[in-house]
């Protein structure tokens, strides 16, 4: 083989391998599901400003069989010029799509995220990345635009961010206590309710603070915690907590783990009601109950009291008259039959007399009871995350009531 049969072949040979290389990166972009435009411009074209679309659809040369799924359309429509790409663009984006693909050829590489009108109408997101190819003395020879369908993930991120700012919005204007603490307690975040519920001057002095501090005994907050830890969230009644005054506070907590794909705990995140007043109203309605309940018990005597003592005043009255019978009638009436009589109603008032005085005596021990029993109620903490009463009577030791 002479040495042009050689260089022919050698010519054959790379042109065959640049035919296989081309079938293949041809195959490789018609099976994208992203939508590849190229767009080819000769070495001597000159370019003033570019105003409208109509220059791009020119020099329109490639095209792949992906934006028949994204525009609903044929890619021979566009190659042969029946159809603009440009046409199905969102009218409030038209603007800034020229500006993006003018921008392209003087700095070479760009993208941007715009509305297109789909096959039935429907409004697609797509992400439109461009890069241009340059000749060796800086004109651009080709540039191509991927554009990807991002209309799910958009949504997906719109739905996230509409989430957050919902959150965000519930966080600031919730009348409760709102918090996110590390595992540690130290404050991530706390709402403007947290910040006054627990009187701290503002959030920058929250995340100095630590949540612990405003338990005021640490065994309710070790308690609640083992609990959640279990189950992954805990709700407790009646905690009492304290503000940065002392002032102690009654509340209902609720408060959730968070974790990491790993599954180690990354925070706690908790809501707190103040029921301090709503428990201060129903110790008054108890203690109106309770009050109702000895007024029932003191009825019964303080009739007894009342009965007794309106039959020794009549009695005394029937005496009276008796007396002053006895002396209108002077000493020719029967003296003995009168005063027989009035020892018979002296008796019977005597009768009465007694069980006014025992029924005022037993008066007396039921206000005794009120007073030494029930006007000394405290509350403290059980030490597992409830409630008890404590209760005083005079000379005995401190006794506990019932866990409310």
């Amino acid at each position: 083989m002479d040495r042009n049969e050689q260089k022919e072949s050698i010519f054959r040979n790379e042109a065959a391998g640049m035919q296989r290389l081309h079938t293949r990166l041809r195959s490789i972009i018609d099976s994208m599901r992203h939508v590849v435009i190229s767009f080819s411009y000769k070495e001597n074209e000159e370019r003033e400003a570019v105003t409208d679309f109509a220059f791009y659809d020119e020099h329109l040369v490639e095209i792949n069989p992906a934006a028949e799924a994204l525009y609903g359309v044929p890619k021979e429509d566009f190659l042969t010029r029946k159809r603009s790409i440009f046409d199905f663009l969102f009218d409030k984006d038209r603007e800034k799509v020229l500006d993006h693909y003018n921008s392209l050829l003087e700095e070479g590489i760009g993208e941007l995220t715009y509305r297109i009108v789909g096959p039935n109408k429907e409004i697609r997101w797509v992400l439109d990345y461009g890069r241009v190819e340059y000749l060796e003395r800086g004109k651009a020879r080709r540039a191509t635009h991927i554009l990807e369908d991002i209309t799910r993930e958009k949504k997906a991120i719109d739905g996230l961010r509409a989430s957050e700012e919902k959150y965000r919005r519930i966080f600031e204007n919730s009348k409760d206590m709102v918090y996110i603490v590390t595992p540690a307690g130290e404050f991530i975040d706390i709402n403007s309710a947290g910040v006054e519920l627990l009187g701290l001057g503002s959030r920058e002095e929250a995340a100095s603070r630590n949540m612990k501090e405003f338990y005021v005994d640490p065994r309710q907050r070790e308690a609640l915690i083992r609990e959640m830890m279990d189950k992954g969230e805990v709700t407790k009644s009646r905690v009492i907590l304290k503000n940065t005054s002392g002032k102690e506070i009654e509340v209902d907590i609720s408060v959730i783990v968070r974790r990491d794909e790993s599954g180690n705990v990354t925070s706690y995140q908790g809501i707190v009601h103040n029921i301090t007043e709503a428990m201060r109203q129903k110790e008054l309605e108890s203690i109106g109950q309770l009050a109702g309940c000895f007024a029932d018990d003191l009825a019964s005597p303080l009739s007894v009291t009342i009965m007794g003592v309106a039959m020794v005043k009549e009695f005394l009255a029937e005496i009276k008259r008796d007396i002053q019978r006895s002396i209108d009638a002077g000493e020719s009436s029967g003296t003995e039959e009168v005063a027989s009589e009035m020892n018979r109603k002296f008796e019977e008032a005597e009768f009465f007399n007694n069980e006014a005085f025992k029924a005022s005596r037993d008066i007396k021990l039921r206000l005794e009871e009120i007073r030494e029993q029930y006007w000394r109620l405290k509350k403290v903490s059980d030490g597992g995350g409830g409630i008890i009463y404590q209760r005083e009577s005079k000379g005995k030791n401190i006794e506990k009531g019932e866990t409310r």
